[in-house]
């Protein structure tokens, strides 16, 4: 008896100590991790907070709403990206009559069914929605099914586990057949396994939901709804190892949220992450208590990280505020150094754990805040200095411009000189090349001159000789007949044969003679015309050497003519490269100069905001 009654007292005790641990626990959330149990299990609530986000424009995976277990189904009327894409693609591929009766009266009973309280109305709208359902003539549309499957798990007067099971699974199967992009498809399957796990915690198959909400998470590696419910799950396991890395992952997932805030210099977005904290709703299961420390651990770390390190900026914040050094900020700046002077005054003396544990965020951004100002005061000083040199950089600019225009120009003379050179030679050549061809043409035809035909001369000789040798034949005859006393007049024969004779006797020795005188004309003919072609290739031998020296006095000339114009262009660059020499090397003595001037005004502001950083 006594044994038992010590049993008894045991478990009492143990029952008093886990209420004491949750009650601990429950008080750590809700005094320092904005954690509210009135507003948490509100639809409405989760409505416009998913509107607000949506607004902020995250990128993924900050763009994810942290689903309120109970509130859940309230996700599928929300505005998210999702949600608006399943529907446009509803409206454009669906005919106008169900797209009427959907958005009329399907999601209109659904609405009404997440957002009212009283059980029987709740149960009214759940069962309205599944006729609609019933009666709609595309059952194959994914949000029917989703919507069907929703109800079934969530709605507890028509609780239907087998049910449900099949219209999830319908609904994962009909992801692949709707045609939208690759990323949408993975989003919709993600979220659908996380609802599916959501069915497994209702049936208390804790395995089946860590299955579900594992997929997830091997879809979305960032997702927050897959971290914070498979943390729950291996929590309601005792696996305590797996249960602390997941509510660091959702933990981080905070605080980056909230740095995107901070880089933004968003005060709505900054107040959202740091009041409505996703870790917050983690003190909602009492399965968490037993993590209690992991909670306290970042509790403290915060508080004595923050303590010493927002006292140290908002010192600098002032200080930086009594340097009286607005007019060297930008809009970008001065946004900047405002948002943070603002947040840093208006959460003074908080107890908020995420405020604090961003106190390193707030450090660098001070810091580059105060970077940038060193920056912009540092372009100022060179935009100054450049300003104050622009006479020396236009000048130093038109000499190196009239440098290249005399490069430029100097290469177009040298190739004119070359074009007139080749256009010189080409000339003389062909006009050279024309005195031969016509002397060789005069030596081909020097048969057709009559001064230079021997046979033509031989020819006329003869005739010459021919007409002199008859004439002479003609006078010898008479002159042998006048000369003979024998012959009787009257005898015709013996005069004939006298004169006959006499006269073929002066012929045949002046033929003779004709013909030696022919021969020596043809061969004197002859002999001259052997002068003139030995004279005509002499003079083609001369005209080929004079084509050679010609050609070696224009390369010659060329070449003078270019050796002066490239001297006088020389003079004139080395000239300007000089001058531009000099000028250059009298900027650099003037920014020296400046630079010593201008940097001795800034440089005590320098040294103070340098100050600031250490």
């Amino acid at each position: 008896m006594i044994f038992e009654e010590k049993i008894i007292d045991g478990a009492t005790e143990r029952k008093a100590l886990e209420k004491s641990r949750v009650a601990n626990f429950k008080s750590l959330g809700y005094k320092f991790f904005e954690a509210d149990d009135e507003l948490l299990n509100k639809p409405i609530k989760l409505i416009k907070d998913t509107l607000q986000l949506s607004k902020f424009s995250l990128p993924s995976p900050y763009d994810e709403m942290l689903l309120n277990f109970e509130c859940a189904p309230v996700f599928w009327v929300t505005s998210s990206h999702l949600i608006q894409k399943l529907e446009n693609h509803f409206k454009a591929t669906a005919s106008k009559e169900f797209v009427l009766d959907y958005f009329n009266y399907t999601k209109e009973f659904y609405f009404k069914w997440v957002i009212v309280d009283s059980p029987a109305d709740k149960k009214y709208f759940a069962v309205s929605t599944l006729n609609a359902l019933k009666h709609t003539k595309q059952n194959n549309f994914i949000l029917n099914t989703i919507l069907h499957a929703t109800i079934l798990i969530f709605e507890k007067s028509l609780y239907d586990a087998e049910t449900a099971e099949n219209q999830m699974t319908k609904a994962l199967s009909l992801v692949q057949s709707i045609d939208i992009e690759e990323s949408f498809k993975n989003e919709l399957n993600y979220i659908l396994n996380v609802f599916h796990g959501f069915l497994f915690l209702k049936q208390s198959d804790v395995e089946g939901a860590i299955e579900k909400f594992t997929e997830a998470n091997r879809i979305k590696p960032d997702g927050i709804n897959a971290a914070f419910y498979l943390a729950l799950s291996h929590a309601r396991l005792n696996n305590f190892e797996t249960t602390e890395n997941l509510i660091r992952k959702v933990y981080e997932l905070d605080q980056n949220r909230i740095e995107l805030a901070i880089n933004k210099n968003n005060r709505v977005m900054f107040s959202s992450f740091v009041h409505k904290p996703m870790v917050s709703y983690f003190f909602e299961f009492n399965e968490f208590s037993k993590f209690i420390q992991i909670f306290s651990t970042i509790k403290e770390r915060n508080e004595n990280i923050a303590s010493v390190e927002l006292n140290q900026i908002r010192a600098r914040i002032t200080k930086l505020k009594e340097l009286r050094i607005s007019d060297y900020m930008d809009v970008d700046i001065l946004e900047s150094f405002n948002f943070l002077d603002n947040i840093l005054q208006f959460y003074q003396g908080t107890g908020n754990v995420h405020f604090l544990g961003a106190s390193n965020i707030y450090v660098n951004k001070f810091f580059g805040v105060v970077e940038s100002i060193k920056d912009l005061i540092k372009m100022e000083v060179d935009s100054e200095i450049r300003e104050k040199l622009t006479v020396y950089s236009k000048c130093i600019d038109d000499s190196k411009n009239e440098l290249q225009r005399l490069k430029v120009e100097l290469d177009q003379l040298r190739e004119k000189i070359k074009i007139k050179l080749a256009e010189k030679s080409e000339k003389a050549s062909n006009m050279i090349a024309a005195k031969i061809s016509e002397i060789e043409l005069e030596i081909q035809n020097l048969d057709l001159v009559e001064r230079y035909n021997h046979k033509l001369t031989f020819n006329n000789s003869i005739i010459y000789s021919v007409i002199i040798s008859f004439i002479l034949f003609m006078i010898g005859g008479l002159a042998g007949y006048a000369n003979s006393s024998s012959v009787n007049a009257w005898d015709f024969k013996s005069v004939m044969s006298i004169v006959f004779s006499e006269g073929l006797k002066w012929s045949a020795v002046s033929i003779f003679i004709g013909t030696i005188i022919s021969f020596i004309m043809s061969a004197s003919t002859l002999f001259e015309k052997s002068n003139r072609k030995l004279q005509l290739m002499r003079e083609v031998g001369v005209i080929k050497n004079s084509k050679e020296s010609e050609l070696e006095n224009l390369i010659a000339m060329s070449e003078e003519r270019q050796r002066i114009i490239e001297e006088r262009f020389e003079r004139r660059i080395k000239e300007l490269k000089k001058r531009t020499e000099d000028l250059e090397n009298q900027k650099q003595a003037e920014e020296s100069t400046l630079k010593e001037s201008m940097m001795g005004k800034y440089l005590k502001l320098d040294e103070q905001l340098a100050a600031l950083l250490n």
